[in-house]
């Protein structure tokens, strides 16, 4: 989540960083993002239903899935992922 954070810092306006929450109940997830201090810098979703996460074909947590401004889906990660890799994917699409 801090690197989700990090890279929302780097692009600022340009990118929305969303930490989705499938595993616990809305309220605990969204105390946690507010532990961490990052309750201001990500949005906070709850999928209760793994709606989005079936729909995008996850499988592992975490998942990261980078979606452009027309809602098509460019990259989908399996598993953790660095900053530095984030940091190139997001560069790449915003060219």
């Amino acid at each position: 989540l801090r690197a989700l954070a990090e890279l929302k810092g780097a692009f600022g306006g340009r990118i929305a960083t969303i930490a989705l929450n499938r595993d616990a109940v809305s309220a605990e997830g969204r105390a946690y993002l507010e532990r961490l201090g990052l309750g201001d810098t990500l949005v906070y979703a709850y999928d209760a239903q793994d709606t989005y996460y079936k729909e995008v074909g996850g499988y592992n947590m975490p998942e990261t899935v980078f979606v452009g401004p027309d809602g098509t889906i460019h990259a989908h990660v399996h598993g953790p992922m660095e900053y530095e890799a984030m940091y190139r994917q997001v560069d790449a699409l915003l060219e």
